[in-house]
């Protein structure tokens, strides 16, 4: 089913961002009674979610909760234990930004190669790229800020960097589904919200579906529509609109304490609930 779109995220202070709009488009994922896991095992109840054209979905849990084995299920690279993972035709193209841990950094390859590398992907094997690929591959660099940087090492580049480049390799494939896989580990808070500026202009510019994983439940809270809150300690998930899922019950259930979303200083952050206790001695 498809979680409806909330009006805007239910945090104090917080302004609708044009990422909030409903979107009325076709779906392009869709997961019918998926369990996700390895195996047989199954670590979630079943899931039944639409990712439709042109939405932003943000998975969020404790850490090892299963976010990116959720991930590796959406993109086809890991069987659903039971159910199915449906995808419109013609098949939608993804565009997977992974954690930085993940990428090797000692071969000697540029901010280019590193682009390149997503669009060949996108040819398969044995083709070499043309002319709109070679085109479209500068404007990826281009678009996330680095043409200045297309022939420095990546393993040169700063942590924003390094992200603004797995962003560009990710794009230019241009899909129609952006993946990222907690995108803001790397960077301190200016950096992060950096990141997320750019994510939200290619959201906004190229109509993208976004599913974004990341431990930040405040800049979920500022950016995603629906959220998949995953407690894998209970064997449960929620899905739905952002402003139901990060209310504080639900959040302390799936995180195991009294957490609260609350604005500070204009950025909306997490925060432990005190109690009543502790605030009769203050």
């Amino acid at each position: 089913m498809t979680a409806p779109s909330p009006k805007r995220p239910d945090v104090p202070g917080v302004a609708e961002s044009p990422a909030a709009r409903p979107s009325p488009h076709r779906a392009l994922v869709t997961l019918e009674r998926v369990e996700i896991g390895y195996g047989r095992t199954s670590l979630f109840q079943p899931l039944d979610i639409a990712l439709q054209e042109g939405d932003f979905w943000g998975v969020v849990g404790p850490n090892g909760a299963g976010k990116t084995t959720l991930l590796r299920t959406l993109l086809g690279a890991l069987p659903a234990v039971k159910g199915r993972v449906r995808y419109a035709e013609p098949r939608p193209r993804f565009g997977y930004v992974p954690q930085q841990r993940e990428v090797a950094e000692q071969f000697p390859v540029t901010v280019r190669d590193v682009v390149r590398m997503g669009r060949a992907a996108r040819l398969g094997p044995l083709r070499w790229l043309g002319k709109q690929d070679h085109h479209d591959v500068e404007e990826a660099i281009g678009e996330v800020g680095l043409a200045h940087l297309a022939d420095r090492l990546f393993g040169r580049l700063s942590g924003g960097e390094k992200q603004r480049a797995l962003i560009a390799r990710a794009i230019a494939s241009r899909p129609d589904v952006l993946v990222l896989d907690e995108p803001t580990a790397a960077t301190d808070v200016a950096g992060g919200e950096r990141i997320m500026t750019l994510v939200g202009h290619l959201h906004r510019a190229h109509n993208l579906t976004v599913v974004l994983v990341s431990h930040d439940l405040g800049l979920v809270a500022r950016r995603a529509r629906h959220v998949v809150l995953l407690d894998k300690e209970r064997s449960r998930l929620w899905t739905g609109p952002v402003k139901d899922l990060l209310a504080e019950g639900r959040l302390a259930e799936a995180f195991g304490a009294p957490l609260d979303l609350r604005e500070v200083s204009g950025s909306v952050v997490l925060v432990p609930q005190r109690s009543p206790s502790s605030a009769d001695h203050d």
